[in-house]
């Protein structure tokens, strides 16, 4: 296991939607479909492979979301993992 994978993986959190509203405004969450997991998504972001992370937002796999998204997100809860700019988002089921 890489080391960029292993400090990942320590470095998710929870939190609710409020605590995103700083990072919703400047327009760095994104949000990660289920079917991808958290770390992996930050590790393609973290090494910059660009093409895996072009067919995911091409499939909506990630997705950027807003304030606009208050209504469908606000009693959700998720873990997050920082990836600089970005915040990674994933719904807790």
């Amino acid at each position: 296991m890489s080391e960029l994978r292993k400090k990942l993986q320590t470095e998710i959190e929870e939190c609710d939607w409020n605590l995103l509203d700083k990072n919703l405004e400047r327009g760095a969450v994104i949000l990660v479909d289920s079917t991808i997991d958290l770390v992996d998504a930050g590790m393609a972001i973290a090494e910059d492979q660009t093409q895996t992370v072009a067919n995911w937002l091409n499939n909506r796999q990630l997705i950027s979301l807003s304030m606009d998204d208050s209504g469908k997100y606000q009693e959700k809860k998720f873990q997050f993992l920082i990836i600089q700019p970005y915040v990674l988002v994933q719904l807790i089921h």
